[in-house]
């Protein structure tokens, strides 16, 4: 069962924008995304791997995100790290 505790980082888009923090390092992790229209979103960083390639930060996730909602690319409102704690 994936139910938890979450720890939620808030994403500092000048910093992440400078530096960037590879989809690889926080591998274990989930992207929660709000749209600008309000829509919101949980992924799998794995997902983003997947999609997007190794080798992609957390800001080609801000620039390629669409949106289901609304159809707008790269609108993000806020996005955010986090960690499910499993629970046993």
């Amino acid at each position: 069962m994936r139910l938890g505790i979450w720890i939620a980082y808030r994403y500092n888009r000048p910093m992440a924008q400078k530096y960037g923090t590879f989809l690889s390092m926080i591998d274990g992790h989930h992207i929660y995304l709000q749209c600008e229209c309000g829509r919101q979103a949980e992924v799998p960083v794995l997902a983003m791997i997947e999609a997007l390639g190794p080798e992609a930060r957390l800001k080609d996730v801000a620039e390629r995100s669409r949106c289901n909602g609304c159809g707008r690319r790269g609108a993000i409102a806020e996005l955010r790290i986090f960690y499910k704690v499993k629970q046993t």
